[in-house]
């Protein structure tokens, strides 16, 4: 008899697992495009650079909050992170000295508008 009494309790705790929402499996999903997203070249600079902490922290949480939040387009979640990184940015200027160069110099307007067409 109690054999029989333990494989319904193993059914029951499948079922319980299966009614359980996925979240672990969405966050999972979520964490990998971060990392991905972190591993693009693109931002290399930016994760060496000495805002690179804040930087994976703001960017993480926009992404995150992309992912689950995909309507918003205020995300107040995020905002202490991104502030850290602007103060970090203040404090090491001339780390992205490059980045304000090539902004004075009209080159990004003129890139966006080739981008755009026009």
């Amino acid at each position: 008899m109690s054999a029989q009494a333990s494989p319904s309790k193993q059914e029951s705790s499948i079922s319980e697992r299966q009614a359980e929402p996925q979240q672990p499996e969405e966050d999972h999903k979520i964490d990998e495009q971060v990392a991905e997203a972190l591993a693009c070249p693109c931002v290399d600079d930016l994760r060496s650079g000495p805002c690179g902490k804040s930087f994976e922290a703001a960017f993480s949480c926009f992404l995150r909050h992309q992912a689950k939040h995909k309507d918003d387009d205020v995300d107040m979640d995020c905002l202490g992170q991104f502030e850290a990184m602007q103060q970090c940015m203040v404090q090491h200027p001339e780390a992205f000295a490059e980045f304000a160069n090539f902004q004075a110099s009209g080159e990004a307007d003129r890139m966006a508008r080739d981008a755009a067409g026009g």
